[in-house]
């Protein structure tokens, strides 16, 4: 869950949020209760708080979908979601590795899950492709970062506390550098705010930050944990800008004002859902020794 501060757009009332003292005390709220998750509740229990957690972004952004698809069956994410998280985490549970084609197959598991809940429902059949798309996007969407967060917090929590600072400090590096020097528009149709600049200053902050926690955390900075971490800055990057597009489209500011001065958890989210992912994918290509003490 990243708890810094973004290049949020002003709400109707003028700013986004409820004031830097606000938005400064929910933010350090949430970064404590990151920490306690990850250091101090066994990895089960707290992989229970991140379903919910995320369920509960899934919830936001069914909201902001009805706004295109008002007669889809999206409320079957809300048992969709957590059969997958929980099927995951059995899974990981008894040891098994996905072969390739178990990863084709659950893809296309997807695509008939989407399929068959459009078609069994009662919406309007001029909303059944994006329907039948939403369902088997949201699932891995919603689903598979929570999973990650686990697997990470398993093998070693620190390294969940790696991926919330390229996530965070990326974030806000990005912010206070594009406001500085951004010259150049990162997307301006989906985000205004961003910049190059701002995007380039937010990767090399996270590629400090990465560079100190391996330095404080195993004594070296390996390369591929380098590259690695920059996989992971510029996936939390596009995460962003992923939900960003989905609000413009939706047409609203925040996905919920649930947390005051920061909006909705699936706010709070967006960077996280592709970062969490791309830093276990990358991870379990090189070998996770590469970031593990000893």
């Amino acid at each position: 869950m990243t708890v810094s501060t973004v290049d949020r757009e002003p709400t109707a009332s003028g700013r986004s949020g409820s004031g830097v003292g606000t938005r400064v005390a929910t933010g350090l709220f949430a970064g404590f209760g990151a920490v306690v998750l990850t250091f101090w509740v066994p990895a089960t229990p707290a992989f229970a708080v991140w379903m919910v957690i995320h369920l509960w972004a899934a919830v936001e952004f069914v909201r902001m979908a009805r706004r295109q698809l008002p007669t889809a069956p999206l409320r079957g994410l809300y048992l969709w979601i957590p059969l997958a998280g929980i099927g995951g985490f059995t899974l990981l549970q008894a040891d098994r590795d996905l072969p390739a084609l178990g990863v084709v197959l659950l893809g296309f598991g997807l695509v008939v899950l989407g399929a068959w809940s459009t078609l069994a429902a009662r919406g309007a059949a001029v909303e059944a492709l994006g329907s039948a798309a939403v369902i088997a996007f949201a699932v891995p969407y919603f689903a598979a970062p929570a999973l990650c967060i686990y697997l990470l917090q398993q093998r070693d929590p620190f390294l969940v506390l790696l991926l919330f600072l390229i996530v965070g400090i990326g974030d806000s590096a990005a912010y206070f550098v594009g406001r500085a020097i951004g010259r150049r528009k990162l997307a301006p149709n989906v985000s205004p705010n961003k910049t190059w600049e701002g995007s380039i200053g937010g990767l090399l902050f996270a590629g400090g930050a990465a560079a100190v926690w391996a330095w404080l955390r195993l004594g070296r900075v390996p390369l591929e944990l380098v590259v690695i971490c920059a996989a992971t800055a510029i996936a939390a990057q596009i995460g962003d800008l992923v939900e960003s597009l989905f609000k413009r489209g939706a047409g609203v500011k925040d996905s919920s004002h649930v947390l005051p001065g920061h909006g909705g958890f699936y706010d709070r989210l967006d960077a996280t859902l592709f970062a969490a992912p791309t830093l276990v994918a990358c991870l379990w290509l090189v070998g996770f020794e590469i970031v593990l003490p000893g």
